[in-house]
């Protein structure tokens, strides 16, 4: 990988899991929906969404809302309070453009929820967006 894509990757990491990671927690994490609207700050509109029974672009910061909800509502319902990310890969596409493949598992003291997501994202005007949400459940096999 060029020294600009390694630089690209670096960044997108960092603004992933030290910036919107641990925000996207605190706010699943938090009782209640109040202040749900950090979300547009990481998730760009039009935002394209690949799971939790959905397909679809979305097309306005309303539906941006209503997919974080999606995703937000049955956790909170289950005590949600952290999310482990035992494998991560991190891809420069160019120096304005960048994916972030994980598996994670959402907790509350015990396993809630184990994803695979990819998270294509892009530069706009110095500022990091997600581009889209592909989401899959994964098996735990018990673990």
């Amino acid at each position: 990988m060029s020294n600009s894509l390694s630089k690209t990757a670096e960044e997108a990491a960092k603004w992933f899991f030290d910036d919107y990671l641990p925000t996207w927690v605190a706010a699943g994490a938090a009782k209640g929906t109040g202040g749900e609207d950090f979300i547009l700050r990481y998730w760009g509109v039009p935002l394209y969404t690949d799971g939790l029974g959905q397909n679809q672009w979305v097309m306005n910061a309303k539906g941006v809302l209503d997919f974080l909800t999606l995703n937000h509502g049955p956790l909170k319902a289950q005590g949600y309070t952290h999310t482990a990310v035992p494998d991560r890969k991190v891809t420069a596409y160019s120096a304005n453009s960048a994916g972030i493949d994980v598996i994670w598992s959402a907790a509350a003291g015990r396993r809630i929820r184990n994803s695979a997501a990819s998270s294509p994202l892009w530069d706009r005007e110095n500022t990091c967006w997600l581009a889209g949400n592909y989401n899959r459940r994964v098996p735990d096999h018990g673990r």
